[in-house]
């Protein structure tokens, strides 16, 4: 097989594949780099190759898939420098609007940390640019259990609008800020507790739970069809049932459907729970999104804040106690080093 210098390949190296670079194929065997971590200071792994272990030639622009259990969604494509940020390891060809707005939003970030003495989240970070795969979130904070190891920040700006990149950055130094520097327990603490307060639980009483199955029973629909006939209130104890139904008996609602339309009613009625069952409704201080748990709500606390955004007086002081405590945390450390 040739193998040509800039070409992606995979080989096998006893049971495992792995994929790699060529970077010069004169000696006869290819000398090469792994593309795992090949962006991370400390991390990047150089190898000979011999010939016998390959196994595809994949060439310079491999196609963005799975090939021999090996993701090629997201390959290295290139560094840039930022000037405050330092180097943004981009995994895609960026289009040039999308780096100019992310430069902008960078330095709209620096003038807001350096305002506020926390310049310092911008050390020790790899930056990773990500194309648009359909994934979820447009950001990630990736924290490393290695302490030789940087933590990574993962975005992806092709999936949100430019005039959302300066919150995203500042979110995921929120996480930064919190898993580095904010560290501790009665502050945690206090960030719990609020945290609880946008949790509330309720009931789903028994008596609502029996007229619920006996409207069910009563009429054609199958039960993914019946939600839509309720209530909004009936509605969302309707949900938290199926939540039961499913956690309890591994039975999805899809299900239910395929028992109701055979006619077999009474396994529907045998996993019903007729007793009170606990939900929870949320009431979110900030955002949804800061529901999800307490880490989330720091870090949307962080951004809000530092982007002008209105919140309650008491979220404004236990971020201003979060910051002030990360930045003497900071301080100490660097003076133990």
């Amino acid at each position: 097989m040739k193998v040509q210098k800039g070409d992606y390949f995979i080989a096998q190296e006893g049971k495992k594949e792995f994929l790699a670079r060529a970077l010069d194929t004169s000696s006869g065997d290819v000398e090469a780099v792994l593309e795992d971590k090949v962006h991370i200071p400390g991390m990047r792994v150089t190898l000979t190759v011999p010939v016998s272990a390959l196994i595809l030639n994949l060439g310079q622009t491999p196609h963005r898939g799975k090939v021999y259990g090996i993701d090629l969604h997201n390959l290295f494509y290139v560094k840039k420098i930022h000037p405050s940020f330092g180097t943004i390891n981009f995994f895609y060809k960026p289009k040039k609007d999308v780096v100019k707005d992310l430069w902008a939003a960078m330095d709209k970030v620096v003038t807001t940390l350096k305002k506020l003495g926390l310049t310092f989240l911008l050390d020790d970070i790899v930056w990773e640019v990500m194309p648009p795969n359909g994934d979820k979130y447009a950001g990630m904070f990736l924290r490393s259990k290695n302490p030789k190891i940087m933590d990574r920040i993962q975005i992806r700006p092709e999936i949100m609008p430019a005039t959302e990149y300066v919150y995203v950055l500042l979110h995921e130094l929120g996480h930064c800020l919190h898993s580095n520097y904010a560290t501790g327990k009665k502050l945690n603490a206090q960030w719990i507790r609020l945290f609880n307060t946008s949790i509330r639980v309720a009931t789903v009483k028994k008596e609502v739970s029996a007229t619920l199955l006996d409207g069910l029973m009563a009429q054609e629909d199958v039960p993914s069809d019946f939600k839509g006939l309720l209530g909004e209130d009936e509605a969302l104890a309707f949900k938290w049932i199926i939540h039961n139904i499913s956690a309890v008996h591994a039975v999805t609602i899809k299900e239910l459907d395929t028992l109701f339309e055979a006619d077999m009613k009474d396994d529907i009625r045998r996993m019903w729970p007729l007793r009170t069952l606990p939900r929870k409704e949320l009431a979110p201080i900030i955002s949804e999104y800061s529901t999800k748990n307490y880490r989330e709500l720091l870090a949307e606390c962080f951004a809000y804040m530092l982007t002008g955004k209105k919140l309650p007086e008491p979220v404004v002081k236990l971020m201003e106690r979060t910051i002030s405590y990360s930045k003497a945390n900071r301080e100490k450390s660097s003076d133990s080093e």
